[in-house]
Formats: structure tokens, sequence, C-alpha cells
């Protein structure tokens, strides 16, 4: 019997003070996501290969406490020209497994732009 997909906290482009963060899906760039650890979710536990966002597969990956809660977090690069999302998008998904096969799923608020250039430059 397979688990139910978890529900997991992630932040995209941490750091941009902006609620719905901007993402520029098929432009050049990178976009960073943490997958934030807690009691429940170990990163160091996560099948790095299975991690997808909109089409994107991981670039790179490191553990760092991205937030200062004193748990490791996984921050994931995507390039974004292989993002694909609708233009009238307002969350995104990051998706993947578990080691143990357990599935989860991660949203956060985006705001989709077609370019970065005039964002704030905490967001970009």
């Amino acid at each position: 019997m397979l688990d139910p997909t978890a529900a997991v906290k992630i932040t995209i482009r941490p750091g941009c003070r902006s609620v719905a963060k901007p993402i520029a899906p098929g432009q050049s760039g990178t976009l960073a996501i943490a997958l934030m650890g807690a009691e429940h979710l170990d990163v160091n536990k996560v099948d790095v290969s299975s991690l997808r966002f909109h089409g994107g597969t991981p670039l790179g990956t490191s553990i760092t406490d991205v937030d200062g809660d004193g748990k490791p977090d996984l921050l994931v690069t995507f390039d974004m020209a292989n993002v694909k999302l609708d233009s009238k998008a307002t969350a995104a998904r990051l998706t993947g497994w578990l080691k143990s096969s357990q599935n989860f799923i991660g949203e956060d608020k985006i705001r989709v732009v077609p370019s970065l250039a005039e964002e704030d430059p905490s967001c970009r």
C-alpha cells in the first residue's frame, strides 16, 4: 500500500520579499526553490533525481538552513528555460519522492512575468 502524498513547505526564490514570487517561464536564467526541512521531513532523504518543477529538472542541489530555524533545507536550482507555466498561474508546485518512495508536493504563490528585469532585485 502506498503512503498518501505528503504536503511539504517550499519557498520559491528564498529572500524575495514579494508574497507572489515572480517567474519568467521559458526565459534564460535560473530559479532557486527551497524545500523546507521539518520534524516530518528530513531533506537528506529526498531522492533529488525525482524533483520536478513544471517541466524542469534540477540543475543542482545543496543542503543549507535557508530560514534559520536550525533544520536543514534543500535548496534546488532549476533552469527557467525549461519551466512551463500558464500565464495566468498564481501558484506553482515542486513534486518529488523520498528515498522511501513516499511522494510529496509543495506549493508557493507566484506571478508569471515576461521578464525579471523590472522586478525587485531580491526576486531575480
